[in-house]
């Protein structure tokens, strides 16, 4: 429970990041008041507020509003302008609340999206690419579990595998995730994904050796 709640403050630490972003009542109003008018003056004032989120975060690496619709208006990497992600799973959550994603296909990175909101209508939502420093950061603090307890973050990838993200035995500083097939799971593991939470005592690892292991659950 130590380790679930040490992860559980990673994402709340990084979800109130995301909030300092669209909580911003100048912001959400420009958004408005460009979607109705096009103009140049509000579009100017919307790159202004996300650079300087950009700045004062030094995690965050781009940051893009998109419409209801699921196209990107505007974008720290302009680049990114005209990006239709309706059908991202990240789009389609953030329209309803704010969520936190790890990538799995570009190490050491992370998602944060959320939606933006002006008087219960909603106008858009942010997409925020992040390095996921500060998330690993709580998941890999040992304090309390010797020199071999370990805690590994899993996500289904497909059907059959997952992505470990976070590993002491297995993932490197640099966050390069691990593909693991289903054969391969260890029980503990296994149960997690099936959102079961329990002790396992006699088991073994992924590495084959015996341990004491705990499956918990992070929806």
């Amino acid at each position: 429970n130590i380790q679930k709640r040490r992860v559980q403050n990673g994402i709340k630490y990084n979800l109130e990041r995301l909030n300092a972003v669209t909580n911003r009542g100048q912001l959400k109003q420009s958004l408005k008041e460009y979607q109705q008018r096009k103009s140049a003056k509000y579009k100017t004032e919307i790159q202004k507020t996300l650079q300087d989120a950009n700045k004062s975060i030094p995690d965050f690496e781009n940051i893009l509003i998109l419409n209801p619709q699921g196209t990107v208006i505007i974008a720290t990497d302009s680049n990114l302008e005209g990006s239709d992600l309706s059908q991202k799973k990240y789009v389609i959550h953030s329209q309803v609340k704010a969520h936190l994603f790890l990538r799995d296909n570009q190490y050491g990175k992370l998602i944060l999206a959320g939606p933006l909101k002006l008087n219960g209508e909603l106008i858009g939502s942010v997409i925020i690419h992040a390095n996921a420093r500060s998330f690993f950061t709580f998941s890999q603090d040992y304090t309390g579990m010797g020199d071999t307890g370990d805690t590994m973050i899993a996500k289904q990838q497909h059907k059959d595998s997952v992505v470990i993200f976070a590993s002491r035995h297995y993932i490197s500083d640099n966050y390069h995730p691990l593909s693991l097939k289903k054969e391969n799971f260890s029980p503990s593991m296994e149960a997690a994904l099936f959102g079961i939470e329990k002790t396992f005592r006699d088991t073994v690892d992924i590495r084959g050796y015996p341990v004491l292991s705990v499956s918990r659950f992070i929806p």
